[in-house]
């Protein structure tokens, strides 16, 4: 979060303190069954961390135009969802972002609106990194569970086939890859996907930038 309100103060970043209503997201608030919109945002944005200054937090209550705008400012991409998923999942197609165990409430953030919310702590994300069981074999950290995360591609129910397939550009929905803080263990399944409209800003959606990683001019043959 800290590297996102250096570019809001810079002026290549759009707020991110608002949600928007449950028409455009899943999340429900703690302990409310279907609240008016107005409720519903009101509730949700006290957990949006850029208000809050929760530097060492992950981004969220963004949409997807502004998760876009703030790789390319900092001259990165929003990753393609198998680019995504190759990250969680490794060669090896792991079930989770680190392996083939069970969730649980010390390796990973989520839930934190029923099980794994301690007594007297609110419901909110955690610190990037402090699940230290929440990493790849590379490691990369938080790909099961903290904010789940925009990608690039348009949203279609079945992904086409290949080695990084792209959803349609579009599409009316973008897709959005792994486990917010308030989702349950089923969620946190590395292959899990979901379509979002892309206006939409939720409290347990993130973003992270992908590179292309440079050619070394000494592999590349030379013509002929």
């Amino acid at each position: 979060m800290r590297a996102y309100q250096v570019c809001m103060q810079k002026g290549g970043c759009s707020p991110a303190s608002t949600v928007t209503p449950p028409a455009a997201d899943a999340e429900e608030p703690a302990g409310e069954d279907s609240p008016p919109a107005d409720q519903f945002a009101e509730a949700w944005s006290r957990r949006c961390n850029e208000p809050q200054r929760f530097l060492d937090h992950p981004i969220n209550c963004v949409d997807w135009s502004s998760a876009d705008n703030y790789c390319r400012f900092v001259g990165r991409r929003l990753p393609t969802e198998a680019e995504w998923e190759l990250a969680a999942r490794g060669p090896a197609a792991r079930v989770y972002a680190w392996g083939g165990a069970a969730p649980d409430c010390q390796r990973a953030c989520y839930d934190k609106n029923q099980s794994c919310r301690p007594a007297g702590e609110d419901v909110a994300t955690c610190a990037v990194m402090s699940r230290k069981g929440d990493v790849t074999t590379d490691g990369v950290f938080d790909l099961g569970g903290n904010v789940a995360e925009w990608v690039v591609d348009g949203f279609a129910p079945t992904p086409a086939g290949g080695d990084d397939p792209r959803g349609p550009e579009a599409a009316p929905l973008r897709v959005v890859k792994g486990a917010g803080f308030v989702d349950e263990a089923p969620r946190l399944h590395a292959a899990v996907r979901d379509g979002m409209a892309p206006a939409a800003a939720a409290a347990r959606v993130g973003f992270r930038c992908a590179a292309d990683v440079p050619v070394d001019a000494h592999t590349v043959p030379p013509e002929r």
